[in-house]
């Protein structure tokens, strides 16, 4: 946490927990938040997957009030192959207020080996800087979306920022607090030939929170879940797995997993 603060580089700067040319990374259970960069600099980010890096997993874990995006895939000029890697059942509230601008955050260098295959799948991405996730600049036609939340509360005309077309999204939910608020309609997500666009009524922190906890019950954490009768609820399609949500639950046997983080709660 607050890292990077007192950087004197004026280029890019630190993540608070990231990886690069690495293979087989496993990163889970961790809370990274309110992370900087120097005035000019980029990054500040929460989580990044950088040059290099294969194989490798960020599961079950808490970015939040970064200067930089939640959730980075990067890939620099120089390193070796960036490939396989899997982004699942991740929260990032309010992150991207300086650079990237959202929740997940993808660029590659236009001179570096082209990035291979993502799977960025049941996240639950709150964002009121700008998108639910950015590219910058590059073709990414090995990004796969599939299942997560994307809430934002600015006022932009797309629900991904950049390029996102060379991406595949399918059946993610989409929702505008900023437009829900003026009565407008919500922001274009035809990118997302099977998007769901609704409130997904979520339990939120109030405002002001600074979401102070103890890393060892993060799974415990009540904000960022469902709603009863939330839109999300069995609405996910189903991915080779299983996967356990953000408390290590799985779906019962013949039913969808819901979109985001967070299995709802089955009634009593």
């Amino acid at each position: 946490m607050n890292n990077g603060w007192d950087m004197p580089r004026e280029g890019n700067g630190p993540v608070g927990i990231w990886t690069y040319m690495s293979d087989s990374i496993v990163i889970q259970y961790c809370y990274s938040h309110h992370n900087k960069t120097s005035p000019t600099g980029a990054d500040g980010g929460g989580f990044d997957l950088d040059g290099g890096v294969t194989n490798s997993v960020v599961r079950w874990n808490l970015s939040a009030f970064n200067e930089g995006g939640g959730y980075g895939l990067f890939q620099y000029a120089g390193a070796t192959e960036w490939n396989n890697n899997t982004i699942y059942c991740n929260i990032s509230y309010l992150d991207g207020k300086k650079n990237g601008k959202a929740g997940v955050f993808v660029w590659c260098d236009p001179y570096a080996v082209p990035m291979g295959t993502a799977y960025i799948f049941n996240n639950t991405v709150i964002n009121d800087a700008g998108y639910g996730c950015n590219f910058q600049p590059g073709s990414y036609r090995g990004m796969l979306f599939y299942n997560n939340i994307f809430l934002v509360g600015s006022g932009e005309k797309r629900m991904a920022g950049g390029d996102s077309l060379t991406s595949t999204f399918r059946h993610n939910l989409y929702w505008s607090q900023w437009h829900q608020s003026r009565n407008l309609l919500q922001p274009d997500a035809s990118f997302d030939r099977e998007a769901l666009i609704a409130d997904p009524l979520l339990n939120l922190p109030p405002q002001g929170d600074s979401l102070k906890m103890d890393v060892r019950f993060l799974k415990e954490i009540a904000w960022f879940r469902p709603a009863p009768g939330s839109p999300v609820c069995n609405a996910g399609v189903n991915l080779p797995g299983p996967f356990p949500d953000f408390t290590g639950s799985v779906p019962a046997i013949g039913t969808k997993p819901s979109l985001g983080a967070f299995l709802c709660k089955t009634k009593e």
